[in-house]
């Protein structure tokens, strides 16, 4: 008996130790949780949509989802904090726009990274005022809790005079600031260590070692390719028309292959084949037209990978063909594709029926 009456004694006094920092930790609490619950924003930034939003989870991480596909996380910081960026959307005329040509896909770039810690500023003041509405509202919850308690703990004691004062003091509608601004300061300064916290230990390079979910498992290519980026492509459309151009001096100096070099023939046809939006692949397929003197051009499909019309527009250079390209859709080429094909001069859509060339 004596040792459960010590173990009750300094039970209460933790309890009694404890209790004013209790408010704080019930504001800190409601702060994570209305981050939780209401950190989705969305914003733009040129032809890309994106919704950023933060949760509360036992290991720190980045994570950009583009649905359906999956997604790309890493570990980059050590607080316990989800961050996770989504595509919600594409603005396919204005991307089309944006990367015609070099020059565009420089600018565009270059516009995506001026504007990107704005928006990053933007969302650490969003979730910066969901915990400073989240420490608020710990401190009404608490008032609540507390007009309950006193109110029935004095009827409990058949204190009714001092329960009535005790009611009649609250009814007033006066409100005790300085709870108020510990309960908010509570949420706003704890959230704002957590995210500063995120901020001085985020490690970028951690990307570098990402883990993929989805589809994207599959294609773990797309970080590299992002990092190279998308001038990388001219570089190696002048290496494949440097082939190209080697590639006729072989065949020439080869013994057998009058048929293919610059013998008498009565028709050179260029074969092709799902080139599945290589923008560097169509202009090789143009030089080796070129070298070779093909007189036309068959395409079997698959020029494109989801059938979009920003992947049919790459093939807007077709249109200086002078010779016939012939194009047999794929499973991959949808009915937007074909239509866009179809207004190049050169093209000529095979749809089961006889043509002449």
């Amino acid at each position: 008996m004596v040792m459960l009456r010590k173990i009750k004694t300094h039970s209460a006094k933790v309890a009694s130790a404890l209790k004013p920092a209790m408010p704080l930790f019930l504001s800190l609490f409601m702060a994570l949780l209305f981050i939780q619950l209401f950190s989705p924003m969305s914003f733009s930034m040129g032809a890309i949509q994106v919704e950023a939003r933060a949760s509360v989870q036992l290991q720190g991480e980045t994570v950009f989802a583009v649905p359906p596909f999956g997604e790309v996380k890493a570990s980059t910081h050590w607080t316990p904090l989800r961050i996770t960026l989504s595509l919600s959307g594409l603005d396919l005329p204005k991307l089309e726009q944006a990367v015609t040509t070099a020059q565009d896909r420089e600018d565009f770039v270059q516009n995506i990274s001026a504007e990107w810690p704005r928006q990053v500023w933007t969302f650490t003041l969003w979730l910066l005022f969901l915990a400073t509405l989240g420490g608020l509202f710990a401190h009404f919850l608490i008032r609540a809790f507390s007009h309950n308690y006193n109110h029935d703990h004095a009827h409990d004691h058949e204190g009714r005079d001092i329960a009535s004062a005790h009611v009649s003091r609250l009814q007033t509608g006066k409100l005790r600031w300085r709870p108020v601004i510990s309960c908010i300061l509570a949420g706003f300064l704890g959230s704002a260590v957590l995210i500063a916290t995120t901020a001085a230990t985020y490690n970028r390079k951690a990307f570098e070692r990402p883990r993929y979910v989805g589809v994207l498992q599959a294609a773990p290519w797309i970080i590299n390719f992002i990092d190279r980026g998308l001038d990388h492509i001219d570089e190696v459309g002048r290496k494949l028309e440097v082939i190209s151009r080697n590639l006729t001096t072989v065949f020439e100096s080869m013994d057998g292959v009058d048929s293919v070099s610059a013998g008498n023939v009565d028709l050179r046809v260029l074969h092709v084949s799902d080139l599945h939006n290589n923008p560097a692949g169509l202009d090789f397929v143009l030089e080796v037209a070129e070298n070779f003197g093909a007189d036309l051009i068959i395409d079997t499909g698959d020029m494109t990978d989801y059938g979009t019309a920003l992947e049919a527009s790459l093939s807007e250079r077709l249109a200086k063909l002078e010779i016939p390209y012939l194009f047999v859709p794929g499973n991959h080429d949808s009915e937007e594709v074909v239509r866009y094909l179809r207004r190049l001069r050169p093209v000529t859509v095979l749809d089961g029926k006889e043509v002449r060339i």
